[in-house]
């Protein structure tokens, strides 16, 4: 029967790293009998590019499968996406289905998942905020993977990244496997940290961007650092106390579900205080000054201000020159104070702004004759 390894992730657990790894090393896995699918990103990925990996192929070519090879796929969206959806039971009544999961300690990971979101979100909260409006991340949907391995009968690997970050390589190969490939055979990224958090520094950076245009800003400062300076390390994001103690009672159960089903040596912990509670105050730019400071800017910066009705007026005066209508002049003035907006006081830009509101203002007012 074909085998199938299935690796869903979930976040933050080394996902790009090894989606790097797996496309930087498709001929090592082919002697070894493990066939890797194609997926358009495959180029970015052996470059140590942040990518998705090639979960696609679950839902297209993956049911089709009829070759000798092990099937490799990986995505990290497929901890979620796969849920409350029969695929997956196809898939296990077909195949011989083997899922690996990592998951990590609760408020490690809930840091790691504020400084994603800071990332890639739009989040502008700071990370006591964010955490506690959203407690609970990951480890439910890791209770259900745990039990839906039980009613379906595929076999489920669940490994806590926590306690594996150095040796993240080794302990995949001899999970999905069984021996037969071993870890030293793989040529590693040249970029040895794939898709890295940022430093406090860089995250308030994020944040005020985020308070200013929203998560498109991520372009301007997040992805330009993480592909730029991969390498980059700074000073560890930490919580309060009180944070900590919300995330503890709100994950009890799910962590004491998770470990019932793994062995000592991989249980899921809540992270020593230590490591991840501030003793002094913390030195990210508070919530309410990033508001008060994106504000300012918006306003003494036009060009940096959030106009989402210029791009409804871009995508409709589009779609009226394609269906043949010529622009008007107060299309024209529209694209003028867009201009504007980018150059404030430039004289040409203002000249032709004013000329063209009098020309409109004069023919609102022309009386139109009656028949």
């Amino acid at each position: 029967m074909t085998s199938i390894v299935l690796h869903v992730g979930h976040g933050k657990t080394g996902s790009s790293y090894l989606q790097s790894l797996f496309a930087l090393n498709q001929e090592q896995l082919q002697r070894a009998n493990v066939t890797y699918p194609f997926h358009k990103n495959l180029t970015a990925a052996a470059a140590g590019q942040t990518t998705s990996g090639n979960h696609s192929s679950i839902f297209s070519d993956v049911l089709d499968f009829a070759g000798r090879n092990t099937l490799l796929v990986s995505g990290e969206t497929l901890f979620r996406t796969l849920m409350g959806t029969d695929t997956l039971a196809k898939i296990s009544q077909t195949y011989k289905l083997k899922v690996i999961l990592f998951t990590r300690d609760v408020v490690d990971h809930g840091i790691s998942r504020w400084i994603q979101g800071v990332k890639g979100r739009g989040i502008v909260e700071d990370v006591d905020t964010y955490l506690t409006r959203n407690p609970l991340g990951p480890h439910p949907i890791v209770v259900e993977w745990m039990n839906l391995s039980r009613m379906l009968g595929f076999e489920l690997r669940v490994r806590n990244y926590s306690r594996h970050k150095s040796d993240l390589v080794s302990v995949f190969c001899a999970d999905a496997f069984d021996g037969r490939l071993d870890a030293k055979a793989f040529q590693l990224p040249d970029v040895t940290r794939v898709n890295r958090g940022l430093t406090q520094p860089e995250l308030d950076i994020q944040r005020l961007f985020n308070a200013i245009i929203g998560s498109q800003s991520a372009g301007y400062v997040a992805k330009f650092l993480v592909s730029h300076f991969p390498e980059s390390r700074g000073g560890k994001t930490r919580v309060s106390q009180k944070t900590y103690d919300l995330l503890t009672a709100a994950n009890k159960p799910f962590v004491a579900a998770i470990n019932r089903n793994l062995p000592p040596e991989e249980h899921v912990g809540f992270g020593d205080p230590k490591d991840v509670v501030r003793t002094a105050p913390s030195e990210q730019i508070p919530e309410d000054t990033i508001a008060a400071l994106a504000e300012n800017i918006t306003t003494q910066a036009p060009f940096f201000q959030r106009r989402d009705g210029d791009l409804q007026f871009l995508l409709g005066l589009a779609l009226r020159i394609e269906k043949g209508r010529q622009p008007e002049l107060q299309d024209a003035l529209k694209l003028m104070e867009m201009a504007l907006a980018i150059r404030p006081g430039a004289p040409r830009i203002t000249a032709k702004v004013d000329e063209w509101r009098k020309i409109l203002e004069k023919d609102k007012n022309v009386d139109i004759p009656e028949d």
